[in-house]
């Protein structure tokens, strides 16, 4: 009868294991589920030269007015040294998420994660900047 207990009480461990890796998997699906991945890419002086159409809604500006701008611009001033940071290590290939918050038009700002990644397009190296 122990034995079986503590086959048991094994048994149960496991389950909780699993319950807690699986509630964790479902909070993070419930946090990423509704943030939608929005794009710029950026030339080497950190200029925009594209811009998503979801990047257009979300900070509510029209494509002219975004194209040629410097990205940091667009970024609340306590976040430049760190995005100028990983701009450098992005231009060297080493890509890392951060948390900053954009500035907007009207006084708007807003917090968003940003992945920057060196691509070539038309044999130009860009940095491409996935926003969530």
């Amino acid at each position: 009868m122990a034995a079986l207990n503590a086959e048991l009480e094994e048994a149960n461990r496991q389950l909780g294991f699993a319950y807690a890796k699986r509630k964790e998997s479902r909070d993070d699906l419930r946090e990423n589920l509704f943030k939608e991945e929005m794009g710029l890419i950026l030339n080497n002086e950190g200029l925009i030269e594209g811009v998503t159409e979801k990047f257009l809604e979300f900070a509510e500006t029209s494509r002219d007015k975004l194209i040629g701008r410097i990205v940091i611009d667009l970024l609340h001033q306590n976040f430049h040294d760190l995005f100028i940071s990983e701009l450098k290590n992005a231009w060297k290939g080493v890509s890392h998420q951060i948390n900053v918050e954009l500035n907007f038009e009207k006084g708007k700002s807003r917090p968003v994660e940003i992945k920057l990644t060196r691509i070539s397009l038309d044999d130009r190296r860009l940095i491409l900047a996935i926003l969530r």
